[in-house]
Parts: structure tokens; sequence; C-alpha cells
């Protein structure tokens, strides 16, 4: 609830003078773009999509981590391990 009150300020805290600042504009969360990926792009059922924790639905929203090539050491341990 504190956080709700945050862009208040409380008039009585204040001096007295009784001027309410108006909450900050926040935008609203993009339901319509996390259904969108999560059912389409992903394939969640509307169940999986709805039963997933905010944790969950970060990191399904997350790019893919990049990695970078292998270096040359790993690249031929590799080939002599799983010749073509």
């Amino acid at each position: 609830m504190a956080g709700l009150r945050r862009g208040l300020a409380d008039a009585s805290s204040a001096g007295g003078g009784g001027e309410r600042r108006p909450f900050r504009s926040v935008a609203p969360f993009p339901w319509r773009d996390v259904m969108r990926f999560c059912l389409a792009h992903l394939h969640w059922s509307p169940q999986t999509m709805w039963q997933a924790t905010p944790r969950e639905l970060a990191a399904a929203l997350a790019p893919p981590a990049r990695t970078g090539a292998p270096e040359r050491a790993r690249l031929a341990a590799l080939l002599r391990r799983y010749p073509d």
C-alpha cells in the first residue's frame, strides 16, 4: 500500500500545507503484447500463460542470451569428439 501512496504527499507531514501531488503516471502493463507473445510465439496454452509467475514471464520475454562462437581450441576438441 505504501507504494501506491508514494506519489501523494501527506499533508500532515508536509507542514500542513494541505496540497496534494497527483500520482505519478505509470504506463499500464502491456497484457495484450504479453498474451500475443506467449500464445503465438511460445505456443503456450492460455492456462500456462495465466499460471506463469512474474519471474517466469520475465524470463520468457527476455531476449535469448548471446554467446559467441567457440574458441579455436574448443572447436577443435568438438571436431575430434564428433567427427563427420
